[in-house]
């Protein structure tokens, strides 16, 4: 398919509604799995620091073990339900990583506070960074 304008938005377009309408007897395609991988850890970020990990889960039991403790829809006072969005073929999950300068959460943001000098107050901005990078990421992912 030729990238145009008109491609591009009809892929915004198309991207901005949730599906539940999977066939759970069909598996995807490992190419696609594997594209939408690319498109998860090759997106920008700032400092090109790796904000997150990022799982690819199509284990059956793992989905609905994930979806059984999803409570997130609320009806009235007493009574929630489960995020059937959770059930589809592939459950893609971003975790981010601790901003932290206790050696006890160490990890990449650390290594960048230091570097460049930052102090703790400069930590809101650096988990600012990584909601940011998560959402870029999850839009790459998206289209």
């Amino acid at each position: 398919m030729e990238l145009t304008h008109d491609n591009i938005k009809k892929a915004v377009i198309k991207s901005q509604h949730c599906q539940r309408n999977w066939d759970l007897s069909k598996k995807i395609p490992e190419e696609d799995v594997e594209l939408l991988i690319h498109a998860a850890t090759q997106c920008p970020s700032k400092q090109n620091v790796a904000f997150y990990d990022v799982y690819f889960i199509t284990d059956r039991s793992i989905i609905e073990q994930i979806h059984d403790k999803t409570n997130g829809f609320t009806y009235d006072e007493n009574s929630t339900t489960t995020n059937t969005q959770t059930l589809a073929n592939l459950l893609i999950v971003f975790t981010g990583k601790n901003v932290s300068l206790d050696e006890k959460y160490r990890n990449v943001e650390v290594e960048l506070l230091k570097k460049h000098n930052l102090k703790l107050d400069d930590v809101p901005k650096l988990v600012k960074d990584k909601h940011m990078a998560i959402g870029i990421a999850a839009g790459y992912v998206n289209v």
